[in-house]
């Protein structure tokens, strides 16, 4: 239970560190209202941007996309691990 506890700060702390990147990607790219706009809404602009970088760099796993990417892998594994601990405790 404790290794589900940990990687669910792990992840806490790598989405505020992905947000922050999907802001200066916006502001470096769009400017200062479409990183206002990637703050407040963090998952629709990961979403966004993603598929943003993908039609500009016509690769689909770039820099912005294989840690998006690997975000995803990280809480599938989480919520994988959450449900094993809680059949083993439940």
């Amino acid at each position: 239970m404790a290794l589900v506890v940990l990687l669910g700060w792990f992840l806490g702390l790598a989405g505020l560190a992905l947000h922050l990147y999907t802001v200066l990607v916006a502001y470096e790219g769009f400017g200062f209202l479409s990183a206002f706009l990637a703050f407040l809404f963090p998952v629709l602009a990961q979403i966004y941007y993603s598929y943003k970088t993908i039609a500009v760099t016509s690769l689909f796993l770039n820099f912005y996309t294989f840690w998006v990417g690997l975000y995803l892998l990280g809480w599938l594994a989480w919520i994988m691990s959450a449900i094993i601990a809680g059949r083993r405790h439940g």
